[in-house]
């Protein structure tokens, strides 16, 4: 059974999601799995007899056919309606487009979840109807409940979210990634756990949470309070960070990606994802270098300067491959 990762990563594929240039790749990636591809000629046999034009990804229109799909009522579709907007944001809805792509996702999951995904250098920002809001950073993916049941309310969440949270003593928020569990004790937070990061990590902008290792079962939760970052290490153990900054974690919830003394490998991570570009090093060696510096409107060009400016690097650019490499010497070598 896929993931939900890879049905979202199918579905945009499917409805031409995914960049012209990562076409081919994506397609190689959907033919080397067998249920990839049978989940992709389901969702192309759907698409190919819908009546009339090929759909479009607007987001009204999707809420309305969600909302006559699943027989949800004027009111509480406007509730589950994210809050915020901007020209900039695209939300991929991997939740129902079509009457018959919803009769196929419905097949393969629970009916009450509903999955919005980001791409890179998007954001968003959820607004669930009992008063919680949630900003999903860039390439993030985030499961939840149509309407929570009265016993729990549970998320699953694989990238980076800010949760500011309406505190319920007696159903507290719990987000759920791969590799950690956290729960709310009211609470303004940070979750981020990236296949690509060492651990998962958070950060308690307000309040406290309660964080263990999901991995394990008997795990004990540790409690982080207000300006505590916590992480997970490999052999399940929470850890607070020392000297960790809680603000430079939330600030690309506002708009602002910084960078306190982060290795370079782990920050142009964060650079592919915000500006969707794609860096490597040419002498992996770099990537322990420190960054600080922050960005706010600046471009994909001018973060790349600034950068290679601070370290004494430079960097060529084919498209959207950037390469960073030492600089030469006055001698050519």
């Amino acid at each position: 059974m896929l993931t939900d990762a890879e049905w979202t990563r199918v579905v945009r594929y499917v409805f031409g999601e995914c960049a012209p240039a990562d076409r081919d790749r994506e397609a190689a990636w959907v033919d080397a799995e067998p249920e990839r591809r049978a989940t992709a000629d389901e969702l192309l046999a759907f698409r190919a007899a819908a009546p009339g034009p090929a759909p479009e990804w607007n987001q009204d229109r999707a809420w309305t056919r969600l909302r006559k799909s699943v027989g949800l009522d004027a009111r509480a579709a406007r509730s589950a309606r994210p809050a915020w907007r901007t020209a900039a944001v695209v939300v991929v809805m991997v939740v129902v487009v079509l009457g018959g792509a919803y009769s196929l996702w419905n097949s393969r999951r629970t009916p009450a979840m509903r999955q919005l995904a980001t791409t890179r250098s998007q954001r968003m920002t959820l607004a669930l109807g009992e008063g919680t809001t949630i900003t999903l950073g860039p390439a993030t993916v985030l499961t939840y409940p149509v309407e929570f049941p009265a016993s729990s309310r549970t998320v699953e969440l694989q990238g980076v979210a800010y949760f500011v949270v309406r505190h319920d003593a007696q159903h507290p928020l719990v987000v759920r990634t791969p590799r950690a569990v956290t729960e709310d004790v009211g609470t303004t937070f940070v979750v981020r756990d990236y296949a690509a990061d060492p651990g998962p990590r958070i950060s308690v902008v307000e309040g406290e949470v309660a964080l263990a290792d999901r991995r394990r079962s008997t795990a004990v939760p540790m409690r982080l309070s207000h300006g505590q970052v916590g992480t997970i290490a490999p052999a399940g153990t929470v850890t607070v960070l020392p000297g960790a900054d809680v603000a430079a974690d939330a600030a690309w919830a506002r708009g602002e990606l910084v960078f306190r003394d982060r290795p370079l490998r782990e920050a142009l991570l964060d650079l592919d994802r915000w500006f969707d570009i794609d860096i490597t090093l040419a002498d992996a060696s770099l990537g322990e270098l420190r960054v600080t510096t922050s960005f706010r409107d600046e471009s994909a060009t001018d973060a790349l300067d600034a950068i290679a400016a601070a370290l004494r690097l430079r960097y060529e650019q084919h498209g959207r491959a950037i390469v960073f490499s030492r600089q030469r010497s006055a001698h050519g070598s």
